[in-house]
């Protein structure tokens, strides 16, 4: 289906005016044949395989950093093996997403890691009484099967997607950029590298090529970790958190992915929604919609990846399956014009969100240009 696909792709890339054939940005398709060739020699069942490929296809992965996300899956399964698919899923996207979501605002969204990992310290040396200490996040990576330094990797590899899934700046261009704004950021970035790797050898072919892989050629992956703490906040287990309370559960859902980069109801910051965060936020809903019909993890990204090869609009017409389009509108539209605007009429407010918050246009246009 990817060689077809490919091929489809290359009969319409070719421009009769220039006489050139235009390179696509969005090469998924190839993605997936290098994923499966990089994969072919690998001991693994058809299953694991399948994760491993979609790991390096859909979001940039090399095949070591995909392989250590299976190990961490595979050890959430031998911690808890009487538990639920549905958790153990939790779990994955909890302790993966956690590399750059972290802190308390997730504890009481996504949900705190200190019922799962932890330590237990003396917390009074008169009546000897224990307390619970959350793990590191690297210490738990490493409870589930990574060796320390194998830890550090997926870590920064989890982040490095992070910040690059909707591209970034070359070697080159950082070098100008440190010249031009008197910065460090080559400097920063190659210092990572070597906390990581124990050596700056190789650093600059390395951030060139992962540029490339983790931004999807510059067309933009999903942010990884984004998607996978929006998933956990929609399948977190507790029984009670301070969400709860503030706006309810539900809504916080939305507002940990798609309605908290298109508005100001999460917080105060200007709505900004890049290519990253887009897909993040679609596929997330569109991801937990398939479980909720009762498909593990491995099978809704397995399934739903597959149907967005077949139609390139697909994404956005399985998030409306699953949110309502006047509903989302209204809750954008609510948030960010002005009441006179509003009165004005759709003509009106949509000249106003296009010139004061472009992406969040975007984010609108292309839902809209598929509603029935």
């Amino acid at each position: 289906m990817q060689l077809s696909r490919g091929l489809a792709q290359i009969e319409t890339s070719w421009d009769a005016k220039q006489g050139v054939f235009k390179v696509p940005s969005d090469l998924t398709w190839a993605n997936y044949l290098s994923a499966y060739a990089d994969t072919k020699d690998m001991k693994l069942s058809r299953k694991e395989k399948a994760f491993v490929q979609t790991m390096m296809a859909e979001y940039g992965f090399d095949a070591e950093t995909a392989k250590q996300l299976l190990t961490i899956k595979q050890g959430i399964d031998k911690k808890f093996p009487t538990s639920s698919q549905e958790f153990r899923d939790y779990i994955f996207l909890r302790v993966v997403g956690a590399a750059s979501y972290d802190g308390f605002q997730w504890n009481e969204t996504a949900g705190s890691l200190n019922n799962y990992f932890y330590d237990e310290v003396v917390s009074s040396p008169i009546t000897g009484e224990k307390a619970r200490v959350t793990k590191p996040l690297l210490e738990i990576y490493q409870e589930l099967g990574l060796k320390e330094e194998k830890s550090k990797e997926l870590y920064y590899n989890l982040r490095l997607q992070h910040a690059l899934s909707n591209g970034g700046n070359t070697v080159k261009k950082m070098h100008e950029s440190d010249l031009s704004s008197s910065t460090n950021r080559y400097e920063d970035a190659k210092k990572n590298y070597k906390d990581t790797y124990g050596t700056t050898e190789g650093f600059d072919q390395f951030w060139d090529s992962k540029l490339k892989a983790y931004s999807n050629n510059g067309a933009g992956h999903a942010d990884f970790t984004h998607q996978s703490i929006t998933m956990a906040t929609h399948l977190n287990p507790s029984s009670f958190q301070l969400s709860d309370i503030y706006g309810g559960r539900e809504h916080v859902k939305d507002l940990s992915g798609w309605e908290g980069d298109t508005t100001f109801n999460a917080n105060d910051r200007k709505p900004s929604i890049g290519e990253d965060d887009y897909k993040a936020d679609l596929d997330s809903v569109n991801l937990i919609g398939r479980m909720e019909k009762g498909q593990s993890y491995d099978q809704a990204i397995s399934s739903y990846y597959a149907d967005l090869q077949k139609d390139s609009s697909h994404r956005e017409r399985e998030f409306l399956k699953n949110k309502d389009w006047k509903k989302v509108r209204g809750t954008i539209y609510s948030s960010l014009v002005p009441a006179d605007i509003l009165k004005k009429g759709e003509v009106s407010i949509k000249e106003y969100i296009d010139k004061k918050y472009s992406d969040v246009s975007t984010f609108l246009n292309r839902l809209e240009a598929v509603v029935d």
